[in-house]
Protein backbone atom coordinates (compact mmCIF):
# COMPACT_ATOMS: atom_id res chain seq x y z
CA UNK A 1 0.00 0.00 0.00
CA UNK A 2 2.90 2.39 0.82
CA UNK A 3 4.18 1.98 -2.50
CA UNK A 4 1.02 2.60 -4.39
CA UNK A 5 0.78 5.56 -2.16
CA UNK A 6 4.54 7.11 -2.67
CA UNK A 7 3.73 6.43 -6.54
CA UNK A 8 0.66 8.39 -6.42
CA UNK A 9 2.30 11.17 -4.56
CA UNK A 10 5.24 11.55 -7.09
CA UNK A 11 3.12 11.56 -9.99
CA UNK A 12 1.28 13.96 -8.90
CA UNK A 13 4.33 16.14 -7.99
CA UNK A 14 5.89 15.30 -11.58
CA UNK A 15 8.27 13.84 -9.85
CA UNK A 16 10.00 10.80 -12.02
CA UNK A 17 9.42 7.51 -9.75
CA UNK A 18 12.80 6.60 -9.02
CA UNK A 19 12.79 3.27 -10.91
CA UNK A 20 12.35 1.95 -14.22
CA UNK A 21 8.73 0.57 -15.26
CA UNK A 22 10.21 -0.72 -18.92
CA UNK A 23 12.74 -3.41 -17.21
CA UNK A 24 10.66 -4.66 -15.00
CA UNK A 25 7.55 -4.48 -17.38
CA UNK A 26 9.79 -6.41 -19.86
CA UNK A 27 10.77 -9.07 -17.06
CA UNK A 28 6.70 -9.75 -16.68
CA UNK A 29 6.57 -10.31 -19.95
CA UNK A 30 9.27 -12.58 -20.38
CA UNK A 31 7.65 -14.84 -17.10
CA UNK A 32 4.37 -14.71 -18.69
CA UNK A 33 5.89 -15.82 -22.13
CA UNK A 34 7.67 -18.55 -20.44
CA UNK A 35 4.45 -19.76 -18.22
CA UNK A 36 2.52 -19.76 -20.87
CA UNK A 37 4.83 -21.95 -23.43
CA UNK A 38 5.43 -24.25 -20.48
CA UNK A 39 1.48 -24.65 -20.27
CA UNK A 40 1.28 -25.37 -24.00
CA UNK A 41 4.15 -27.17 -25.34
CA UNK A 42 5.75 -26.61 -28.57
CA UNK A 43 3.45 -28.54 -30.95
CA UNK A 44 4.95 -28.57 -35.06
CA UNK A 45 3.19 -29.70 -37.86
CA UNK A 46 4.43 -30.68 -41.45
CA UNK A 47 1.78 -29.39 -43.59
CA UNK A 48 1.75 -30.65 -47.06
CA UNK A 49 1.47 -28.84 -50.52
CA UNK A 50 -0.65 -29.81 -52.90
CA UNK A 51 0.55 -31.88 -55.45
CA UNK A 52 1.37 -30.84 -59.00
CA UNK A 53 -2.06 -30.64 -60.76
CA UNK A 54 -4.07 -31.24 -57.62
CA UNK A 55 -7.29 -29.34 -57.88
CA UNK A 56 -7.22 -26.96 -54.19
CA UNK A 57 -9.97 -27.46 -52.24
CA UNK A 58 -13.40 -25.36 -52.93
CA UNK A 59 -13.84 -22.71 -50.71
CA UNK A 60 -17.64 -24.22 -49.44
CA UNK A 61 -17.33 -24.66 -45.44
CA UNK A 62 -17.37 -28.31 -46.85
CA UNK A 63 -14.30 -30.51 -46.16
CA UNK A 64 -15.70 -33.19 -49.14
CA UNK A 65 -12.86 -32.21 -51.19
CA UNK A 66 -10.13 -34.56 -52.09
CA UNK A 67 -7.59 -32.75 -50.84
CA UNK A 68 -9.22 -32.66 -47.05
CA UNK A 69 -9.73 -36.17 -47.78
CA UNK A 70 -5.99 -36.75 -48.06
CA UNK A 71 -4.22 -34.14 -45.46
CA UNK A 72 -3.88 -35.64 -41.94
CA UNK A 73 -5.24 -33.95 -39.52
CA UNK A 74 -3.05 -31.63 -36.80
CA UNK A 75 -2.95 -33.44 -33.56
CA UNK A 76 -5.15 -32.62 -31.13
CA UNK A 77 -5.92 -29.05 -29.93
CA UNK A 78 -4.85 -27.39 -26.23
CA UNK A 79 -6.57 -25.68 -24.12
CA UNK A 80 -6.04 -22.15 -24.50
CA UNK A 81 -3.28 -20.73 -22.22
CA UNK A 82 -5.59 -19.49 -18.98
CA UNK A 83 -7.78 -22.62 -19.02
CA UNK A 84 -6.86 -25.74 -17.54
CA UNK A 85 -9.55 -27.65 -18.73
CA UNK A 86 -9.64 -29.76 -21.71
CA UNK A 87 -12.49 -28.59 -24.46
CA UNK A 88 -15.66 -30.33 -24.02
CA UNK A 89 -16.21 -30.36 -27.97
CA UNK A 90 -13.03 -31.47 -30.45
CA UNK A 91 -12.12 -29.78 -33.47
CA UNK A 92 -10.54 -31.08 -36.57
CA UNK A 93 -8.18 -28.76 -38.29
CA UNK A 94 -6.37 -29.50 -42.00
CA UNK A 95 -4.35 -27.08 -43.04
CA UNK A 96 -2.28 -27.51 -47.08
CA UNK A 97 -1.14 -25.00 -49.25
CA UNK A 98 0.07 -23.97 -53.14
CA UNK A 99 2.47 -22.05 -54.42
CA UNK A 100 -0.53 -19.37 -53.86
CA UNK A 101 -2.79 -19.69 -51.25
CA UNK A 102 -2.72 -21.56 -47.50
CA UNK A 103 -5.54 -23.81 -47.05
CA UNK A 104 -7.32 -24.33 -43.80
CA UNK A 105 -10.39 -26.36 -42.72
CA UNK A 106 -11.77 -26.83 -39.45
CA UNK A 107 -14.19 -28.81 -38.21
CA UNK A 108 -15.52 -27.73 -34.69
CA UNK A 109 -18.22 -30.07 -32.81
CA UNK A 110 -20.85 -28.27 -31.08
CA UNK A 111 -23.19 -30.90 -29.03
CA UNK A 112 -25.71 -27.91 -28.82
CA UNK A 113 -26.45 -25.80 -31.62
CA UNK A 114 -29.19 -24.88 -30.49
CA UNK A 115 -27.50 -22.22 -28.25
CA UNK A 116 -24.69 -21.29 -30.13
CA UNK A 117 -23.68 -17.59 -29.96
CA UNK A 118 -23.10 -15.51 -33.08
CA UNK A 119 -21.87 -12.08 -32.28
CA UNK A 120 -21.01 -9.18 -35.14
CA UNK A 121 -22.85 -7.54 -38.17
CA UNK A 122 -20.02 -7.31 -40.49
CA UNK A 123 -15.73 -7.16 -40.89
CA UNK A 124 -13.95 -6.80 -38.10
CA UNK A 125 -17.12 -6.50 -35.79
CA UNK A 126 -16.75 -8.64 -32.17
CA UNK A 127 -16.90 -11.97 -32.86
CA UNK A 128 -14.89 -13.39 -30.53
CA UNK A 129 -17.77 -12.77 -27.79
CA UNK A 130 -19.56 -15.53 -29.13
CA UNK A 131 -18.42 -18.91 -30.36
CA UNK A 132 -15.42 -18.24 -32.87
CA UNK A 133 -12.21 -20.20 -34.02
CA UNK A 134 -8.90 -17.77 -33.58
CA UNK A 135 -6.15 -18.37 -36.20
CA UNK A 136 -2.41 -16.98 -35.42
CA UNK A 137 -0.30 -16.86 -38.40
CA UNK A 138 3.69 -16.00 -37.93
CA UNK A 139 6.21 -16.04 -40.27
CA UNK A 140 9.15 -16.76 -37.30
CA UNK A 141 8.96 -19.95 -35.64
CA UNK A 142 10.74 -18.91 -32.23
CA UNK A 143 9.39 -15.29 -32.13
CA UNK A 144 5.32 -14.91 -31.64
CA UNK A 145 6.08 -11.32 -32.94
CA UNK A 146 5.15 -9.84 -35.33
CA UNK A 147 1.74 -12.58 -36.39
CA UNK A 148 -1.70 -11.31 -38.17
CA UNK A 149 -4.46 -12.89 -35.97
CA UNK A 150 -8.13 -14.15 -38.05
CA UNK A 151 -11.22 -14.64 -35.84
CA UNK A 152 -13.85 -16.61 -37.62
CA UNK A 153 -17.79 -17.03 -36.19
CA UNK A 154 -19.76 -19.94 -37.46
CA UNK A 155 -21.62 -17.51 -40.00
CA UNK A 156 -18.43 -16.70 -41.74
CA UNK A 157 -18.14 -13.44 -40.34
CA UNK A 158 -14.22 -12.12 -39.59
CA UNK A 159 -12.12 -10.16 -37.59
CA UNK A 160 -8.54 -9.93 -38.60
CA UNK A 161 -5.24 -7.63 -37.80
CA UNK A 162 -1.84 -7.42 -37.41
CA UNK A 163 -0.08 -7.46 -33.98
CA UNK A 164 2.93 -5.65 -33.70
CA UNK A 165 4.76 -5.66 -29.90
CA UNK A 166 1.44 -3.91 -27.79
CA UNK A 167 -0.19 -2.56 -30.80
CA UNK A 168 -3.02 -4.22 -32.51
CA UNK A 169 -3.64 -2.97 -36.29
CA UNK A 170 -6.80 -3.68 -37.35
CA UNK A 171 -6.46 -1.89 -40.50
CA UNK A 172 -4.84 -4.69 -41.77
CA UNK A 173 -7.66 -6.28 -44.20
CA UNK A 174 -5.73 -8.79 -46.76
CA UNK A 175 -8.38 -10.36 -49.03
CA UNK A 176 -9.18 -14.50 -48.32
CA UNK A 177 -11.68 -16.15 -49.16
CA UNK A 178 -14.49 -17.97 -45.49
CA UNK A 179 -16.96 -20.23 -45.96
CA UNK A 180 -18.96 -21.63 -43.41
CA UNK A 181 -21.48 -24.65 -42.95
CA UNK A 182 -23.24 -25.70 -40.08
CA UNK A 183 -24.20 -29.23 -39.09
CA UNK A 184 -26.83 -31.18 -36.85
CA UNK A 185 -23.70 -31.42 -34.65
Amino acid sequence: EGAVVAAKEHLAAGRPLGYDMKEIVTRARQRADEEIRARLGEKTADVPALAQGERPPTIDGNLDDAVWQRVPSLSAFVPFATVDSAPEAGTQTKVAYDRENLYVAMQCAEPDMDHLSLVGSGRDSDVWLGDSVDLFFSAAVKERNPFHHVIVNPDGLCWDARQVEDSTDKSWDPEYLVATAQGAD
